[in-house]
């Protein structure tokens, strides 16, 4: 999640959908450009992260968006649960890299 790549990666596990580093980019200017596929669903003042509901090539998923840098840091699939709390993802993904070395 630190990289374009790790979310790249963590966009194929969790929607199931190959996508490169510049859809990836395409992506991040939806939401940078507030396109009219792209909504605002979670959001809270003073926090670092916002969350989006995506409708992109014919795919509806969550974008989670990290303020701060002005990029996607995670995705989820629509029926997930999403935070408020940027900890909570980076929890997720720690919990992920140990169970992925199982």
């Amino acid at each position: 999640m630190k990289t374009p790549i790790h979310a790249i990666n963590r966009f194929k596990k969790r929607i199931g959908h190959e996508i490169t580093e510049s859809e990836l980019q395409e992506l991040n200017e939806l939401i940078i450009n507030d396109d009219e596929c792209v909504e605002l669903v979670k959001w809270r003042r003073g926090n670092d992260i916002s969350v989006y509901r995506i409708k992109w090539k014919g795919l509806e998923f969550y974008a989670i968006y990290f303020l701060t840098e002005y990029r996607i840091i995670s995705f989820r699939n629509i029926e997930d649960e999403v935070h408020e709390d940027l900890g909570e993802y980076w929890r997720e993904h720690d919990m992920q890299k140990l169970w992925d070395k199982k």
